[in-house]
Protein backbone atom coordinates (compact mmCIF):
# COMPACT_ATOMS: atom_id res chain seq x y z
CA UNK A 1 0.00 0.00 0.00
CA UNK A 2 2.83 2.36 0.79
CA UNK A 3 4.09 2.35 -2.80
CA UNK A 4 0.59 2.99 -4.12
CA UNK A 5 0.25 6.12 -1.99
CA UNK A 6 3.72 7.34 -2.88
CA UNK A 7 3.00 6.98 -6.59
CA UNK A 8 -0.38 8.74 -6.28
CA UNK A 9 1.32 11.53 -4.36
CA UNK A 10 3.93 11.87 -7.12
CA UNK A 11 1.25 11.88 -9.81
CA UNK A 12 -0.66 14.63 -8.01
CA UNK A 13 2.48 16.77 -8.07
CA UNK A 14 1.65 17.33 -11.76
CA UNK A 15 -1.30 19.47 -10.63
CA UNK A 16 0.55 22.77 -10.33
CA UNK A 17 -2.31 24.47 -8.46
CA UNK A 18 -1.87 22.17 -5.45
CA UNK A 19 0.45 23.67 -2.85
CA UNK A 20 0.38 20.78 -0.36
CA UNK A 21 0.02 17.00 -1.00
CA UNK A 22 0.17 14.74 2.04
CA UNK A 23 -1.26 11.72 3.80
CA UNK A 24 -4.40 12.64 5.69
CA UNK A 25 -3.63 12.55 9.41
CA UNK A 26 -6.45 14.97 10.28
CA UNK A 27 -4.42 18.12 9.66
CA UNK A 28 -7.63 20.00 8.83
CA UNK A 29 -9.03 19.40 12.31
CA UNK A 30 -6.52 21.82 13.82
CA UNK A 31 -7.57 25.39 14.49
CA UNK A 32 -4.80 26.50 12.16
CA UNK A 33 -4.27 23.55 9.79
CA UNK A 34 -0.58 22.89 9.08
CA UNK A 35 -1.07 22.91 5.30
CA UNK A 36 -0.63 25.26 2.36
CA UNK A 37 -3.73 26.03 0.30
CA UNK A 38 -5.07 24.44 -1.81
CA UNK A 39 -4.19 20.98 -0.59
CA UNK A 40 -4.87 17.31 -1.32
CA UNK A 41 -4.76 14.78 1.52
CA UNK A 42 -4.64 11.05 0.77
CA UNK A 43 -5.97 8.13 2.77
CA UNK A 44 -7.45 4.68 2.43
CA UNK A 45 -11.18 4.41 3.04
CA UNK A 46 -11.73 0.70 2.76
CA UNK A 47 -9.83 -2.40 1.67
CA UNK A 48 -11.49 -5.74 0.98
CA UNK A 49 -9.44 -8.88 0.47
CA UNK A 50 -10.35 -12.03 -1.42
CA UNK A 51 -8.37 -15.24 -1.35
CA UNK A 52 -6.64 -16.71 -4.41
CA UNK A 53 -4.18 -19.59 -4.77
CA UNK A 54 -1.19 -20.20 -2.46
CA UNK A 55 -2.35 -17.78 0.26
CA UNK A 56 -2.15 -14.85 -2.16
CA UNK A 57 -4.94 -12.28 -2.05
CA UNK A 58 -6.55 -9.65 -4.22
CA UNK A 59 -6.99 -6.32 -2.41
CA UNK A 60 -9.71 -3.97 -3.63
CA UNK A 61 -9.52 -0.51 -2.12
CA UNK A 62 -11.13 2.89 -2.06
CA UNK A 63 -8.56 5.68 -1.98
CA UNK A 64 -9.77 9.03 -0.67
CA UNK A 65 -8.42 12.35 -1.85
CA UNK A 66 -9.57 15.22 0.36
CA UNK A 67 -9.30 18.48 -1.55
CA UNK A 68 -9.43 21.67 0.50
CA UNK A 69 -9.03 25.34 -0.32
CA UNK A 70 -9.44 28.66 1.44
CA UNK A 71 -12.48 30.76 0.65
CA UNK A 72 -11.28 34.23 -0.22
CA UNK A 73 -13.90 35.41 -2.68
CA UNK A 74 -17.55 36.21 -2.17
CA UNK A 75 -19.56 34.24 -4.75
CA UNK A 76 -22.60 36.48 -4.55
CA UNK A 77 -24.23 37.24 -7.90
CA UNK A 78 -23.49 40.95 -7.51
CA UNK A 79 -19.74 40.44 -6.92
CA UNK A 80 -17.91 41.10 -10.20
CA UNK A 81 -15.10 38.67 -9.14
CA UNK A 82 -17.44 35.88 -8.07
CA UNK A 83 -16.03 33.40 -10.60
CA UNK A 84 -12.80 33.24 -8.58
CA UNK A 85 -14.82 31.71 -5.73
CA UNK A 86 -15.60 28.70 -7.91
CA UNK A 87 -11.95 27.87 -8.64
CA UNK A 88 -12.16 24.77 -6.46
CA UNK A 89 -14.29 23.13 -9.15
CA UNK A 90 -11.56 23.75 -11.71
CA UNK A 91 -9.09 22.19 -9.26
CA UNK A 92 -11.33 19.15 -8.71
CA UNK A 93 -11.55 18.64 -12.48
CA UNK A 94 -7.78 18.96 -12.86
CA UNK A 95 -7.16 16.40 -10.11
CA UNK A 96 -9.67 14.04 -11.67
CA UNK A 97 -8.07 14.36 -15.13
CA UNK A 98 -4.74 13.50 -13.51
CA UNK A 99 -5.89 10.51 -11.44
CA UNK A 100 -8.63 8.90 -13.56
CA UNK A 101 -6.99 5.91 -15.26
CA UNK A 102 -3.63 6.42 -13.53
CA UNK A 103 -2.19 3.04 -12.48
CA UNK A 104 -0.26 3.46 -9.22
CA UNK A 105 2.64 1.11 -8.36
CA UNK A 106 1.57 -2.47 -9.26
CA UNK A 107 -2.14 -1.66 -8.99
CA UNK A 108 -5.04 -1.41 -11.40
CA UNK A 109 -5.88 2.03 -12.79
CA UNK A 110 -7.78 4.39 -10.51
CA UNK A 111 -11.48 4.86 -11.27
CA UNK A 112 -13.46 7.61 -9.57
CA UNK A 113 -16.51 6.28 -7.72
CA UNK A 114 -17.64 9.28 -5.68
CA UNK A 115 -17.34 13.02 -5.14
CA UNK A 116 -18.80 14.43 -1.96
CA UNK A 117 -18.91 17.84 -0.32
CA UNK A 118 -17.60 17.54 3.22
CA UNK A 119 -18.39 19.79 6.16
CA UNK A 120 -16.91 23.20 5.53
CA UNK A 121 -14.35 24.58 7.97
CA UNK A 122 -14.17 28.11 9.33
CA UNK A 123 -12.74 29.66 6.22
CA UNK A 124 -12.13 26.76 3.85
CA UNK A 125 -14.16 24.15 2.02
CA UNK A 126 -13.57 20.42 1.54
CA UNK A 127 -14.44 17.84 -1.09
CA UNK A 128 -13.81 14.10 -0.86
CA UNK A 129 -12.99 12.31 -4.10
CA UNK A 130 -13.00 8.51 -3.93
CA UNK A 131 -11.13 6.31 -6.39
CA UNK A 132 -11.23 2.50 -6.62
CA UNK A 133 -8.25 0.28 -7.41
CA UNK A 134 -7.07 -3.29 -6.82
CA UNK A 135 -3.77 -5.14 -6.51
CA UNK A 136 -2.36 -8.57 -5.76
CA UNK A 137 -0.91 -9.24 -2.30
CA UNK A 138 1.53 -12.14 -2.31
CA UNK A 139 2.25 -14.21 0.77
CA UNK A 140 5.89 -13.82 1.65
CA UNK A 141 7.43 -17.01 2.97
CA UNK A 142 10.72 -17.36 4.75
CA UNK A 143 11.31 -20.88 3.46
CA UNK A 144 13.78 -21.66 0.71
CA UNK A 145 12.78 -23.90 -2.17
CA UNK A 146 15.24 -26.70 -2.86
CA UNK A 147 15.40 -28.59 -6.17
CA UNK A 148 16.61 -32.14 -5.69
CA UNK A 149 18.29 -34.09 -8.48
CA UNK A 150 15.94 -36.74 -9.86
CA UNK A 151 16.77 -40.35 -9.04
CA UNK A 152 15.81 -42.96 -11.67
CA UNK A 153 15.81 -46.65 -10.82
CA UNK A 154 16.31 -49.16 -13.63
CA UNK A 155 14.10 -52.06 -12.57
CA UNK A 156 15.78 -54.53 -14.93
CA UNK A 157 19.19 -54.33 -13.40
CA UNK A 158 18.27 -52.59 -10.18
CA UNK A 159 20.84 -49.86 -10.67
CA UNK A 160 20.52 -46.21 -9.79
CA UNK A 161 21.16 -43.49 -12.32
CA UNK A 162 21.33 -39.90 -11.32
CA UNK A 163 21.35 -36.87 -13.48
CA UNK A 164 20.34 -38.79 -16.61
CA UNK A 165 20.41 -35.77 -18.92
Amino acid sequence: MKQIFLSIQSELSRVSTLKHIDKNWNQLNHEQPPVKWPCALLDIANVEYSQIAHLHQIAEADVEVIVADMRFTNTSLRNPNREDGFDIFTLLDEIHQTLQGFAPANAQPLVRTNLQKVETGYNYELYRMTYHTAWKVEKITDSTKVQLEPVIIDDHINRRFTNVL
